[in-house]
């Protein structure tokens, strides 16, 4: 009997990117906001910044300038809470622990800082959470179903909290993903590898380039 190739297999978990569909495939570029990244927002002013974030910048640029013209929609994630008069946040959960300085400024809905940067280009939808998973309480998954999306690939920031919260409730809505390794990062580098590591026995990692020459072999 021929035996299957070890390289893809970790116990009994057989890894595989699945096919790609213009036509059923949606691009998520996740929280790539202004309090996340820019120098100016809520987590720079801090001095929590990761210099990474920039290599991941041109791939997620050439990745929409190419899913746009196959139809691929592109749908941009955005993170955003609301705050009373007096500016104090009403739905930022249990976030605000790890991040106290949130308290005062920074993802406030209709602000610059939830806004994404401007190296970006326009996105075809876009869908505001306040939580790690993009699914969660939001109108994202009747926008694919209404798309006709069955797959989708993940691009943004961080790999190891919304990138894979997203992934895993995807994945428990029967929706194929493909973590585009090139285009996600996270502040420690160590939890971006083994988040990528735990993600590819569900769905899909690949680089940006087998991403596109997948897209485009259907094309």
């Amino acid at each position: 009997m021929e035996q299957k190739p070890q390289s893809n297999v970790v116990g009994k978990y057989i890894r595989k990117m699945p096919e790609l569909f213009p036509a059923k495939t949606a691009l998520l570029v996740i929280d790539m906001i202004n309090d996340y990244i820019h120098p100016e927002g809520a987590y720079g002013k801090q001095g929590i910044s990761n210099p990474k974030v920039k290599d991941i910048i041109p791939p997620i640029i050439k990745l929409m300038g190419v899913c746009k013209p196959l139809g691929v929609p592109v749908i941009g994630i955005t993170h955003s809470i609301h705050r009373r008069a007096d500016g104090t946040p009403v739905d930022m959960g249990l976030m605000l622990g790890p991040r106290p300085f949130l308290k005062h400024e920074g993802l406030g809905q209709g602000t610059w800082g939830t806004k994404i940067i401007d190296e970006i280009p326009e996105c075809d939808f876009l869908m505001e959470k306040t939580r790690l998973n993009a699914f969660f309480q939001t109108s994202l998954d009747t926008l694919l179903r209404g798309l006709g999306v069955n797959t989708l690939l993940l691009t943004g920031i961080q790999t190891n909290y919304c990138v894979e919260s997203t992934a895993r409730a995807a994945w428990d809505l029967d929706l194929q993903f493909v973590v585009v390794k090139d285009c996600v990062i996270c502040f420690d580098l160590r939890l971006h590898e083994a988040s990528l590591e735990t993600l590819a026995n569900l769905g899909g990692v690949a680089s940006s380039g087998d991403v596109i020459e997948a897209l485009k072999k259907d094309k």
